[in-house]
């Protein structure tokens, strides 16, 4: 059924190349409401104050949205193999959670990279209520790697090839 489909929407906000966060997320979430679909809405992004005039326009509205922090931030200008280890270091040392770091931002749920998930971390996310997304798997046998993982879902350019249900 066409109304079980999720729409998922991921932003990347950087400050100066983008609307700022309140009329970017207007320019996104209106034309999505004017359409009055049935489908649930997921916006997901990596920047805390992008997610929050996300909330704070449906909150205005009335509207639902669940929003989903993405993790880590890789900006223009760093590398993303530094980003990786400079927050693994961090979450090894027990400063950041993937709990932690999606209530940090009031959001739902936690969108991390395949490199950098480890299961204790989505495990102790799930069971804190936080929904946890893995991202880009791009080959059958990575798909096939997180079937049965605590997570919520995977972020995939080639969702045909999905192995499990």
């Amino acid at each position: 059924d066409a109304q079980d489909i999720e729409v998922h929407i991921d932003v990347k906000f950087e400050p100066g190349q983008t609307p700022e966060p309140a009329a970017f997320a207007q320019a996104i979430l209106e034309p999505w409401w004017v359409t009055d679909l049935d489908n649930p809405m997921f916006v997901s992004a990596n920047l805390v104050e992008a997610l929050a005039a996300f909330d704070d326009l449906a909150e205005a509205r009335d509207e639902p949205l669940r929003t989903s922090l993405i993790w880590p931030r890789f900006t223009p200008d760093e590398s993303s193999t530094v980003t990786g280890l400079k927050h693994e270091v961090l979450k090894s040392l027990g400063v950041e959670s993937l709990t932690g770091l999606a209530r940090a931002a009031g959001a739902e749920g936690i969108a991390v990279p395949y490199q950098l998930i480890d299961y204790s971390g989505a495990l102790e996310a799930r069971s804190a209520g936080i929904d946890v997304r893995v991202w880009t798997l791009n080959s059958a046998d990575l798909l096939q790697e997180y079937c049965d993982w605590p997570i919520g879902g995977v972020i995939t350019d080639i969702p045909g090839e999905a192995p499990c249900g």
